[in-house]
């Protein structure tokens, strides 16, 4: 995997076609404290090749504490 690392942003990127695997913005936001926490968990972040799962889960959660960020449509931004 390819990473990238800048102030406000952590993103990894396949090695062998470039695409975006995994993105979160830095630094991280959540409305936990606890030591682990799923990535679903964490404001802004994306995956690509996500379940309908996660993305239900990652939505849920942001209308639950962080509602004005939550996209209206149920719709999560993924990595494409």
């Amino acid at each position: 995997m390819g990473l990238t690392l800048t102030e406000d942003a952590y993103t990894l990127f396949d090695p062998t076609t470039g695409e975006e695997a995994v993105y979160f913005p830095l630094p991280i936001r959540t409305a936990e404290t606890v030591r682990r926490y799923p990535l679903w968990r964490v404001v802004g972040a994306r995956m690509r090749g996500a379940t309908k799962t996660w993305l239900t889960k990652q939505h849920d959660y942001l209308l639950k504490h962080f509602p004005s960020e939550a996209p209206a449509d149920r719709t999560v931004t993924i990595c494409h």
